[in-house]
């Protein structure tokens, strides 16, 4: 069974204390920013890397994220058509 996770072209790091999206704010915890997905979501096989849809465009992949997730709102519609979501 193929398990799949959200993966897009584009990411982000969350605004913090006031930053503007993508850019660092003051961190006084000094912990790491995590990225996030930006744009449209493809689904990515976990093992193989690979977006569902076959497009050759660099995604970067998020493992931590399902597919599944209710967080996506815009998904590529031949990767749904392959991964239902």
């Amino acid at each position: 069974m193929t398990i799949w996770v959200c993966g897009t072209e584009e990411s982000t790091i969350p605004a913090t204390e006031g930053a503007l999206p993508g850019r660092r704010g003051s961190q006084s915890s000094g912990a790491a920013l995590q990225r996030q997905p930006a744009g449209m979501w493809h689904a990515v096989d976990v093992d193989t890397g690979r977006p569902a849809c076959g497009t050759s465009r660099l995604i970067e992949s998020f493992p931590s994220i399902p597919w599944t997730s209710p967080e996506g709102t815009d998904r590529c519609a031949p990767c749904l058509s392959r991964a239902p979501a």
